[in-house]
């Protein structure tokens, strides 16, 4: 009964809405409709005589999210967005689902104020408000990337934005002597219900930007994001937590015929506090970071070449929630096959499962540093903003005009600012890069043909008593082609080897600071093999069928080969947006 009364609602908007499309432009819709549907068989020696644990699956969904967007004026909208999902093996309403995915509120106050009230996407600098990317895959072939969009999609990852539900406000002003224009930012959001059963107080996140454009040659910025538990819903035996981070960034330009010059750096600071007015306790902690550097873009003829070389030095105590929250939770279980070998063995997530399994992601800003799997990332674990690192990162690009040939590289020397659990320091070398290439071009084909290729490789060393030894390599490659037209076969293959040890860091949930360390040891190798095919209806509209193999060792015991599995699976997708 719930359904369908969430069914006669659904309906009733829609038809609203369609008489008030019908009779006037102040209604527009927007959406996108799915069909989803994967088949996994769990294979190999790890579940060889396995009587016990699941060994296939079957899963999918049908959905569809219906936008509607009033705009009364053009000074306001509203918009919403409606989603209706049924589980595959659902029938007559069984499994079926009405929710509202989206609702938001804006306009522009004066014709100067742009305001959103809402389900909103913010996002600032590296060091205050970044939803970065857990791991390197700018150059992954299609099919993976088809997999990965659609997680995206469900855990709202636009690009390396927060989605958040509060207010944002922006305005810009310009001037006609001195500068050219002043842009301000300011937003505010809550991130935290308050649960009393559970010790949670509301906590608040809020923060602007002020930014001064002079003119195309010198921009400078402030920003400040702060997060503050509220006054009163706070439990008596908990501590009251505060955040503030501010920074200042800058952008120096010149151009001359063929090269452009830019000198580029953000500094600034966090103060992080614990207290309980009660027990008369309080603790506060400040720390810095700073990093700058220079790029030149070269244009010689029909390529654009560019160099650019970056410091940067982040104090081991700086705390930025906003731009240090990682995007995946690396020790979330996942639901597929998450236990094997008669139910001894939890499945831990592979490459495979951070680009499929959209319940492995976080979606809220988190006051403290999460744990992670170092094989996957050690470098920059809370991206750019990752603290106690200083050091040296270097990169090159290089493309034409015709878009024949893309390919970059990145080079990166860091250190620990200080040691942890022990005097010495860690040393981190990474590089990564990849190439993509439009053979089609190339070649005078009428057909694409597109191959990519790309990797990134870490090694982290310590010496002492408490020494570290870890080396992990990623590598992707690629392949599309356009046989008949918009009918495409697609390739791919990503592979992950990791071997050595490290020393996983337990924090202090309040401050942040080490609490224990436990010696973790990896010697693992998963390959991942897909091949499939995509018909492009238009540019709003396709489907796509592949099939993946992935294949995992983990060699950690010499000889003993029954944590070693292989996982199948034959994927069906059908997405359009509109």
């Amino acid at each position: 009964m719930k359904i369908k009364r969430l069914l006669s609602v659904y309906i009733g908007i829609t038809i609203s809405a369609s008489v008030v499309q019908a009779q006037s432009d102040l209604v527009t819709f927007t959406g996108l409709g799915r069909v989803y549907i994967n088949s996994n068989a769990l294979r190999g020696a790890g579940v060889e005589g396995d009587t016990t644990s699941k060994k296939r699956a079957t899963n999918g969904y049908t959905l569809f999210d219906l936008g509607i967007n009033v705009s009364p004026n053009e000074n306001l909208k509203a918009s919403v967005i409606l989603r209706a999902r049924n589980n595959f093996g659902g029938f007559y309403g069984d499994g079926s689902s009405l929710n509202i995915r989206q609702f938001r509120v804006e306009g522009l106050l004066g014709k100067i104020l742009k305001y959103q009230i809402g389900d909103i996407d913010l996002g600032l600098t590296p060091y205050t408000l970044y939803n970065f990317e857990e791991i390197y895959h700018d150059y992954e072939s299609d099919l993976f990337k088809i997999r990965r969009d659609i997680v995206a999609y469900e855990n709202f990852n636009f690009g390396n934005k927060w989605r958040l539900q509060g207010l944002d406000a922006k305005t810009t002003l310009k001037f006609a002597n001195g500068i050219d224009k002043l842009r301000l930012n300011a937003f505010g959001t809550r991130i935290k219900r308050a649960n009393y059963a559970t010790f949670e107080p509301d906590r608040l996140l809020y923060g602007g930007r002020a930014q001064v454009v002079q003119s195309k040659f010198f921009e400078v910025g402030g920003n400040i994001t702060g997060i503050s538990d509220v006054a009163g819903t706070v439990r008596d035996s908990v501590m009251q937590f505060s955040n503030l981070v501010y920074t200042g960034d800058f952008k120096a330009s010149y151009e001359l015929e063929k090269v452009e010059f830019n000198v580029f750096g953000e500094l600034g600071a966090s103060n992080t506090s614990f207290k309980n007015d009660k027990q008369k306790y309080s603790v506060s902690q400040d720390d810095y970071f700073y990093d700058g550097g220079a790029r030149v873009k070269v244009k010689p003829a029909a390529w654009t070449l560019g160099v650019e070389a970056s410091y940067r030095e982040v104090g081991a105590q700086f705390l930025s929630p906003g731009a240090q929250t990682r995007r995946i939770n690396d020790f979330a279980q996942s639901a597929l096959f998450d236990k094997y070998h008669n139910l001894e063995y939890d499945r831990r997530q592979t490459l495979y499962d951070r680009y499929t399994n959209e319940g492995l992601y976080n979606q809220s800003i988190r006051a403290g540093l999460m744990n992670f799997l170092p094989e996957y990332n050690n470098i920059t674990p809370y991206g750019t903003a990752t603290p106690n690192r200083k050091g040296l990162t270097a990169r090159v690009s290089l493309k034409d005009e015709e878009k024949i040939i893309q390919l970059d590289g990145a080079y990166e020397m860091v250190t620990e600012v200080i040691g942890e659990g022990t005097p010495e320091l860690r040393d981190f070398t990474g590089i990564r890069g990849g190439l993509q290439l439009a053979a089609n071009k190339l070649l005078k084909f009428k057909r694409s043909l597109t191959l990519t290729a790309g990797g990134r490789t870490e090694k982290t060393a310590r010496g002492g008593m408490l020494g570290v030894d870890l080396n992990s390599t990623l590598l992707d490659f690629g392949l599309t082609v356009e046989v008949f037209k918009s009918f495409d076969l697609i390739g791919g293959y990503k592979a992950l080897t990791a071997k050595g040890n490290e020393y996983l860091t337990y924090r202090d949930p309040y401050t942040g600071a080490p609490t224990g360390f436990n010696d973790y040891h990896v010697n693992s190798t998963e390959n991942i093999v897909g091949a499939g095919a995509r018909y492009r209806f238009n540019n709003r509209a396709f489907f796509t069928v592949n099939y993946q193999w992935l294949t995992y060792e983990n060699k950690i015991v010499e000889g003993d080969n029954s944590r070693n599995y292989n996982l199948d699976e034959l994927f069906l997708n059908y997405t359009l947006i509109f």
